[in-house]
């Protein structure tokens, strides 16, 4: 319920154009997860630190230094006791968070004099309708991402332990290719619906073509950082007893693992461009399609087979096909009509663009009559 309501507030803030302060206060509870995961983390009692600094010769088993000897294969026995802790922390910290955004919320709309309580006069039957279609779209696309989520780390936890470290260094390294452009993309997704309600496709395709730029130039960057720090990750998700194979494993999926990274930081970009263009029912479709055509059938191949590389060929799939499918709307149909629009007279592209019937509210929340939604 917490992550509901946060993405909710997001939402709401997004459409206030309140982007650099809700970003902040999710980035102030982000890192704070962090923080206090390690400090949580340092204060365990079998934190490998303790080991590292016994004398030599130790032989005592009874000694906790003994454990020195085996620091590879220890498994901490109060493991459960931190993954209870820290998610415990995770949650509550994320409460705090969505509390933080849904205040900031009413905050805005009360600095703005907006009503918060729904009026009645707003929601004709042709906005309903269209907020129904474009909500199922949405609706679609993200229980379709979750559902992918949980099939790929069944899968991959069922496979072997050594394949869910390598499928879970895959994602999560990958992650930071998603949420960094992602996140900066945001701007555009409200520029573009803004000027799509000015009437101004010109800039429309100028700002499209742009953030294609920045998607290709970020994902080029993580490209980079998995080709070259590829010892270090292979570190910082293995120990020296399982080392070997995990490279046994991802070594022959590391090219697959870099170019991975460009699809991920363009779908990043296309989806805020998706958004702002309100292409909602398609973008649903379109995960729909690709997850029980392209991936599914992939993800169930690697789970009868027994191979993490079909897994993330499942992944990476789903990842590239969705964007060739975006990409083609925005460039092959959408920025084309754009330009067409442009030539043939913007004030005629706004009213096309707009939503008939939607009654234009005053500050206090008052219908005043019919306009033109922007």
């Amino acid at each position: 319920p917490f992550s509901v309501f946060s993405s909710a507030c997001m939402g709401v803030l997004m459409g206030m154009h309140e982007v650099l302060r809700s970003v902040s206060i999710l980035a102030f509870w982000t890192i704070s997860v962090v923080v206090v995961s390690f400090v949580i983390l340092g204060n365990l009692d079998c934190a490998p630190e303790r080991f590292f600094n016994c004398p030599q010769g130790t032989t005592n088993a009874t000694d906790p230094c003994a454990l020195t000897f085996e620091k590879d294969q220890f498994v901490c026995s109060k493991y459960e006791g931190f993954m209870i802790t820290s998610t415990l922390a995770f949650v509550v910290i994320l409460a705090l968070g969505a509390i933080n955004l849904g205040a900031f919320e009413l905050y805005i709309a009360r600095v703005n004099n907006l009503p918060l309580k729904a009026n009645p006069a707003f929601y004709g039957k042709a906005l309903r309708a269209v907020w129904a279609r474009d909500t199922a779209g949405v609706a679609v696309r993200s229980i379709l991402n979750s559902t992918r989520d949980l099939i790929t780390l069944f899968v991959a936890v069922r496979l072997s332990f050594t394949a869910a470290a390598v499928f879970i260094m895959f994602g999560s390294v990958s992650a930071l290719a998603y949420n960094i452009p992602n996140l900066l993309s945001a701007p555009g997704m409200l520029t573009i619906s803004r000027l799509l309600g000015e009437g101004r496709p010109g800039l429309v395709v100028r700002v499209l073509r742009d953030y294609r730029m920045f998607a290709f130039i970020v994902g080029l960057v993580f490209a980079v950082i998995a080709l070259v720090f590829k010892e270090q990750l292979y570190a910082v998700y293995s120990n020296e007893s399982d080392r070997v194979a995990m490279r046994v494993m991802a070594d022959p999926l590391w090219a697959l693992f870099v170019i991975y990274q460009p699809c991920r930081s363009l779908m990043a970009v296309y989806g805020p461009l998706i958004v702002a263009t309100q292409q909602f029912v398609f973008w649903g479709q379109a995960v729909a399609f690709v997850f029980f055509v392209v991936f599914l059938p992939c993800a169930i191949g690697a789970l009868f087979s027994g191979s993490i590389a079909l897994l993330i060929v499942a992944e990476t799939l789903f990842q590239l096909v969705q964007l060739v499918i975006l990409y083609i709307k925005v460039h092959g149909y959408m920025i084309p009509a754009f330009i067409r629009a442009q030539e043939t007279g913007s004030e005629v592209f706004a009213r096309r663009c707009s939503v008939s019937e939607v009654v234009v509210l005053s500050e206090a929340g008052q219908g005043v009559g019919n306009g033109v939604a922007v």
